[in-house]
């Protein structure tokens, strides 16, 4: 994979994912962008098996966010980080396996004295960070309290947003995230 950037430079750029293939070429590809590629209109070239090869225009900006989902459903890819009793407990995926199936499991959000929050995965939002990032969830505010990349996978940002208490027994509710006033994809979590 190479990405062309507005600039004239070529860029390899390193393939993260590729989901299975339709044909010669994968159907999905997730990449890092290059730190130095120039903003603006670029191409992205993907050559596949058998000299066939695709690409694609794309738009380089320092914020474009989007949440990643586990399932058709728009099941947000999240960790659940609760506070309780004044300790900080192990993070707890918001989902469970199901048969081959990932779905979501309904978050507690225990007693009054628990701060549970909501550690959300995602990708182009760690250049507007906390003060130039928004979340709602089920309509409610939400405060975000840290936005980063993540120390394991290149291209993962971490949004981590407390959960309103007034939203416990609310059931599947939306979350909206806009970052430097762009929206992200809606994902969805169960609260208990």
């Amino acid at each position: 994979m190479t990405i062309t950037d507005s600039a004239g430079m070529n860029w390899a750029a390193p393939m993260l994912y590729a989901a299975p293939a339709s044909g010669s070429l994968p159907s999905q590809i997730n990449y890092e962008v290059p730190s130095g590629a120039a903003l603006g209109p670029a191409t992205v070239s993907i050559a596949g098996t058998g000299g066939i090869s695709q690409n694609a225009s794309v738009l380089l900006a320092p914020v474009s966010p989007g949440l990643f989902e586990l399932n058709a459903s728009g099941l947000a890819a999240a960790y659940v980080l609760r506070v309780s009793n004044g300790g900080a407990q192990p993070p707890a995926p918001d989902f469970q396996v199901v048969g081959n199936q990932l779905e979501p499991l309904a978050i507690s959000l225990g007693p009054s004295t628990d701060l549970v929050s909501l550690e959300l995965l995602g990708t182009g939002i760690s250049a507007a960070g906390a003060a130039g990032t928004a979340v709602t969830i089920n309509g409610t505010p939400a405060t975000v309290t840290s936005v980063g990349p993540s120390d394991s996978f290149p291209g993962l940002d971490e949004v981590v947003v407390v959960i309103p208490r007034s939203l416990s027994g609310a059931g599947s509710v939306p979350i909206a995230l806009t970052a430097d006033a762009q929206a992200a994809n809606t994902v969805y979590v169960t609260i208990q």
